[in-house]
């Protein structure tokens, strides 16, 4: 005779969205690292050049990016409960997507500024890798903001398990250009 086992019904772990993003966002951060290791080698070999060039940013408009991704970031968190729990989230969405949008138009700002200001990417490494890495962080905002438009749409109070699987996909991506922009700030902003 065999022992009783007690019934549980606790539920098996839920990793959040599709395989696919994840080996996306995976992918993207390893892209990412190596460029990371790329401004580490050039800033040990010019670190007076860095120094000097990183004095030169708005550290106001870097900073004033950083708390709207980070705000957005929590916002997508909020919405995404809220929909798990069938509960709308819609709003929290539109927030997070009016602030990366906050976040454009200030990284617009700060580009135009150092344009203005004669430093461009050909002005030395730093600013080349600057314009370059950010410049591709724009990109992956705007595509963020693209991925939170689907979200908010997707979210409704009968929320499907297939269109909450395309909610927890958006939600990781946008969390992975927030944790992208932590890093540029510090790597970039941060005068060490």
């Amino acid at each position: 005779m065999q022992p009783h086992q007690p019934v549980t019904n606790t539920p098996a772990p839920h990793i959040p969205g599709e395989p696919g993003v994840w080996i996306l966002v995976m992918g993207d951060m390893f892209v990412f690292a190596l460029l990371f290791g790329t401004v580490a080698y050039y800033r040990m070999d010019g670190p007076e050049v860095f120094h000097a060039s990183q004095a030169s940013l708005n550290q106001a408009l870097g900073l004033t990016n950083t708390f709207a991704l980070l705000t957005s970031s929590l916002c997508v968190v909020l919405g995404l409960n809220a929909a798990r729990e069938r509960r709308g989230g819609r709003g929290w969405i539109t927030l997070a997507m009016a602030l990366g949008a906050m976040f454009v138009g200030f990284k617009l700002l700060e580009y135009a500024q150092k344009g203005g200001e004669g430093l461009l990417p050909d002005t030395n490494m730093f600013f080349m890798l600057y314009f370059v890495l950010t410049g591709m962080h724009l990109g992956h905002v705007l595509l963020g903001l693209l991925a939170l438009f689907f979200m908010r749409r997707a979210i409704d109070p009968d929320i499907s398990p297939e269109n909450l699987r395309l909610v927890e996909c958006c939600a990781i991506f946008w969390h992975m250009v927030d944790v992208l922009w932590v890093i540029l700030f510090a790597i970039f902003y941060l005068h060490r």
